[in-house]
């Protein structure tokens, strides 16, 4: 491996469009889930300064002192507040793992020298499982940040995971259901809950 892309051209392939597309998909929710995080934790630490009588100032630095918290920090914060229980915090730091996943590792495929069909296929199979570990944490965390702006209980969300699956996974999905009839190579095998279908062969 020499070049990302090979000195021999580059051909566009549409099923490493899709996925990239689904990548992307998936990274803006990720990154979501990390300023929510951050929104919460701010303000329970200005909430702290205010309530100990901090003036303007003392808010301030509090913030300026948070800002470059990156997300294993935000949680440990969080970790220490009384009311987030400790099942709460292994949901959110599932979330935190399966996030760093689609930001560092999703994308882990080498077409220097042609499209991997199978490894594309691969790196789906370990997206689908890191976007559903990343969801139930987002779908926590913005509950509460619906409370902190709304001032109002949260309402029901248990339609919200589902809803980003289907969103982000739509590129592939739609991708493989348009080419299965055209092609003898393509094989469509759906998971339980139907998210993604994989693409075998070439």
């Amino acid at each position: 491996m020499g070049w990302t892309l090979g000195i021999h051209g580059y051909e566009r392939d549409p099923f490493l469009d899709a996925y990239l597309l689904t990548v992307g998909r998936a990274l803006l929710v990720a990154t979501a889930y990390e300023k929510k995080c951050w929104f919460v934790m701010a303000t329970i630490k200005r909430t702290e300064v205010i309530e100990a009588g901090g003036d303007f100032d003392a808010v301030r630095q509090i913030a300026l002192a948070l800002r470059n918290v990156m997300l294993g920090g935000v949680l440990k914060h969080l970790k220490a507040f009384a009311e987030i229980t400790e099942a709460e915090i292994n949901v959110l730091n599932r979330a935190r793992e399966t996030r760093n996943f689609i930001a560092h590792e999703s994308t882990h495929i080498d077409i220097s020298w042609q499209v991997p069909v199978k490894g594309i296929i691969e790196q789906s199979n370990k997206l689908i499982d890191a976007v559903d570990g990343l969801i139930f944490g987002d779908n926590l965390v913005s509950s509460w940040v619906y409370e902190i702006k709304e001032k109002e209980p949260a309402p029901d969300s248990s339609w919200y995971p589902e809803r980003i699956r289907s969103w982000v996974f739509e590129p592939v999905d739609s991708y493989l259901k348009t080419h299965a009839s055209a092609s003898s190579d393509l094989v469509i095998v759906f998971r339980e809950d139907e998210e993604l279908a994989s693409r075998e062969g070439r």
